[in-house]
């Protein structure tokens, strides 16, 4: 089964968010909701991410490094079009006893190929 996110907005420094990863084999499912009441939230996700990790190397007892592949369906804000994507990438894992940080980057291309943009990204996790 492939990873599900789904993004409503960009959390801003500051907001406390909450992150519920459910671990099968190779395959993880993250859902982010906020806390605050007094940001206004899209009534549908932007975005929508589908995909899997192929690999998962262990560098030490610290780090792992994981390759990614998927897909995604952005929907511009006041645009009923629909882009769809293909994306690659990888993202080192350093684990620690109170969570994780997650530093990656993402190759997004449309499905023709026409466009291209890569994502990078840094994710803090607390257990």
């Amino acid at each position: 089964m492939p990873q599900a996110c789904a993004a409503l907005l960009a959390v801003p420094q500051g907001i406390a968010a909450n992150a519920s990863v459910s671990t099968d084999a190779m395959e993880t499912k993250n859902t982010i909701a906020t806390s605050n009441d007094a940001i206004p939230l899209a009534k549908k996700p932007f975005l929508v991410e589908n995909g899997k990790t192929v690999a998962a190397t262990p560098i030490n007892q610290t780090y792992v490094r994981i390759s990614l592949i998927g897909n995604e369906t952005l929907s511009p804000p006041n645009s009923t079009e629909m882009i769809k994507t293909t994306d690659t990438g990888n993202e080192i894992i350093r684990l620690m006893p109170a969570g994780e940080i997650v530093h990656g980057q993402i190759l997004m291309s449309t499905e023709d190929g026409s466009e291209k943009a890569i994502v990078s990204f840094t994710q803090v996790t607390q257990n």
